[in-house]
């Protein structure tokens, strides 16, 4: 399998019902209280809403099927710095590393970030490994880093930077 990335351009190159697609996949694979464990996003309309806000989100698509199989996001962008996101579907799992090892070349070289940020709950130990093996210095965790079915618990952060391409 081949994949290719799709950069959102914020006029609508990727259409609505791809994003209402995405979302439905996610419930189906049980992702999204994995990935949107704060709880404030709990439809496929506020995924939208949210995706189409960010930092130049990003779909990757299955060559053969041309159906999405990951997508990577950047928030709270300032200052050359940016919390980096990614969430990949099962038929896009085989291809993680390639896949994140383009979106951060992009993030940084393309869109000029310096620094991509990863605040990884501690519950989830397979993006923890996931950042670790894509490069990422894993600085330690913090206590009552971010929330979680509205209680406090610890996540680790991590960083990857220009050098570490």
């Amino acid at each position: 399998m081949s994949y290719t990335m799709y950069p959102y351009d914020g006029v609508g190159n990727i259409p609505d019902g791809v994003f209402h697609w995405f979302w439905d996949a996610m419930v189906k694979q049980e992702l999204v209280d994995t990935v949107f464990y704060s709880g404030y996003i709990r439809d496929s309309y506020q995924f939208t809403l949210f995706i189409k806000t960010q930092t130049v989100p990003t779909m990757f698509v299955d060559d053969d099927t041309q159906m999405p199989i990951c997508m990577a996001w950047l928030s709270d962008a300032m200052d050359g710095r940016a919390l980096g996101h990614f969430c990949f579907l099962d038929d896009g799992r085989q291809y993680k590393m390639e896949m994140g090892n383009q979106m951060l070349r992009y993030w940084i070289e393309t869109l000029g970030v310096n620094t991509v940020l990863g605040i990884v709950p501690s519950f989830n130990r397979p993006a923890i490994k996931y950042i670790d093996e894509l490069g990422f210095i894993i600085l330690g965790e913090i206590p009552m880093m971010v929330k979680r079915n509205n209680t406090s618990e610890p996540a680790f952060i991590g960083y990857f930077s220009r050098e570490e391409l």
